[in-house]
């Protein structure tokens, strides 16, 4: 689902460069309902997770059989919050470029 994102992205870059604004705007507003649909489904994740006691910085008690699955889950819950901050800071350069 990422990668198809990523794919529409760039299409739409380059749609856009060879100013082809309908296409370019149809595939960021297809890459805006995958984003929703990644969002919709980590939500799911973790509130399953939660209530199994498995997300390390908000479940209470939290339950690991080993520091290995405690690492995992850590990374689980890191990687998506850091591909997130990623996300946003390209939306915003790219809005920022538009507006010049």
């Amino acid at each position: 689902m990422l990668l198809t994102f990523s794919v529409c992205v760039a299409l739409s870059v380059y749609l856009a460069h060879a100013a082809r604004i309908r296409p370019a705007v149809r595939l960021l507003v297809a890459a805006a309902v995958l984003v929703l649909l990644f969002l919709c489904i980590k939500g799911v994740e973790y509130r399953t997770e939660y209530s199994e006691g498995l997300l390390p910085l908000f479940s209470r008690p939290v339950r690991f059989l080993s520091s290995a699955a405690k690492l995992f889950m850590d990374l689980f819950l890191i990687s998506p919050a850091l591909h997130a901050v990623h996300v946003t800071i390209g939306i915003v350069q790219a809005m920022d470029a538009r507006s010049c």
